[in-house]
């Protein structure tokens, strides 16, 4: 059976059309995609009546997730043979296992020497240098000093790598 969806939030939109059977299985997390996207771009949503609305955040934080895994996991999956690659996979890990929405440099390092098949001690001397790579190309996100997120761009690139 086929389906049509629309989905728009702020300057964001999507249309889908097809089976049924991906709807049921993957909307949710379309919709999460596209929430993050919107949420990382700074828009609010207002009603249409124009009235103002209450901005929440939530976290993700204590939530349990669909995913399990370590670094070495997740690193195998996405790709871990650079120091690049490595802090990336580090970072899926901790956002879509441990379900942090932000995470501290430590966080990174601990998660990317947890990683014993991939892991090499030059990437610790070369981690800023690493870090300031993945943050040139928009793979992680800065939110406050020595704090990063996963952008919700590189939320959808990886997601399906996962599965």
């Amino acid at each position: 059976m086929q389906s049509k969806i629309k989905i728009k939030m702020g300057a964001i939109e999507v249309e889908y059309e097809g089976s049924e059977n991906f709807l049921k299985e993957e909307l949710p997390e379309l919709i999460a995609a596209i929430s993050e996207l919107h949420k990382s771009s700074g828009s609010i949503m207002a009603p249409v009546d124009g009235t103002p609305i209450e901005q929440s955040q939530t976290t993700m934080n204590g939530a349990k997730t669909k995913y399990s895994g370590t670094t070495n996991t997740i690193a195998a999956k996405i790709g871990g043979a650079t120091g690049v690659e490595l802090i990336a996979a580090a970072a899926a890990q901790i956002h879509f296992v441990q379900g942090k929405e932000t995470f501290s440099k430590k966080d990174l390092q601990t998660a990317v020497k947890s990683a014993s098949s991939y892991y090499k001690t030059t990437y610790m001397s070369n981690f800023g240098q690493y870090m300031k790579t993945l943050l040139k190309d928009k793979r992680l996100s800065e939110t406050a000093t020595d704090t990063y997120a996963l952008p919700a761009a590189e939320i959808a690139r990886i997601e399906p790598q996962l599965a």
